[in-house]
């Protein structure tokens, strides 16, 4: 979902990145993980064609880790749909 927002999304994206007055451009991106009894660790790492859209817009990407106990509801929902309403 991230390639094709950052895809679709490109050249609006570029033209945020160099608006005057523009000095660090991040973009969020979130990986919930339920953590269950045998979870020891989990990498966290950008796909190659994740990062190549990323640093061609512009974007120093930053990465969060939301962990949820089985069951637990997430803290919020997040909609991508709602999302991309506003663009």
């Amino acid at each position: 979902m991230a390639v094709e927002f950052l895809s679709a999304h490109c050249d609006a994206l570029r033209a945020l990145a160099k608006f005057p007055g523009v000095e660090t451009f991040i973009v969020g991106l979130q990986l919930n993980i339920e953590v269950t009894a045998g979870l020891l660790g989990f990498p966290i790492s950008p796909s190659a064609q994740r990062m190549w859209h990323a640093l061609h817009i512009g974007i120093s990407p930053t990465f969060y880790v939301v962990l949820n106990r089985p069951g637990d509801p997430p803290p919020y929902e997040f909609s991508a749909e709602l999302f991309l309403q506003g663009w």
